[in-house]
């Protein structure tokens, strides 16, 4: 694989992932709520599931896809990832410290959150992204 491929390839796979689970959740909330203990009693509950598990997850995926199209826009998917997936990991982290290892869901979570985190940091380590317009910039307008 070429190193200039690989944030494509990494957003492409993370946002697959996240577009996935998101909707899965947001259609089956009871699916989140098997997988970590939450007990979704009352309405409220699962409209918070679905909206969390579903709804922000699966645009998280989105996004993530849409900034791996463009080369000038993967900086910023790439530093969204980290910022965005490497605080659930903090949070998990934190959780995990406080209360200890619950299940085998919980280490999952935090040993896909952690590897995405840390190759994302990897990809902008290896690319020159020095190249690129600053972050927010408009993309060069085509000629002519």
């Amino acid at each position: 694989m070429d190193r200039a491929q690989f944030p494509r390839i990494l957003l492409l796979a993370a946002g697959g992932i996240f577009a996935v689970y998101g909707l899965a959740c947001l259609l089956n909330p009871d699916l989140v709520a098997r997988a970590t203990g939450l007990a979704l009693i009352e309405p409220s509950a699962v409209i918070e599931a679905q909206a969390t598990y579903g709804g922000l997850q699966t645009m998280i995926g989105v996004v993530l896809i849409a900034f791996s199209i463009r080369r000038e826009y993967q900086l910023q998917g790439l530093l969204l990832l980290i910022a965005l997936i490497g605080g659930l990991a903090v949070g998990r982290s934190v959780g995990v410290a406080m209360h200890g290892l619950a299940d085998v869901y919980t280490v999952l979570a935090l040993l896909f959150e952690w590897t995405l985190t840390l190759l994302a940091a990897v990809a902008i380590l290896m690319n020159d992204w020095t190249r690129q317009q600053p972050l927010g910039a408009a993309p060069p307008r085509p000629a002519g």
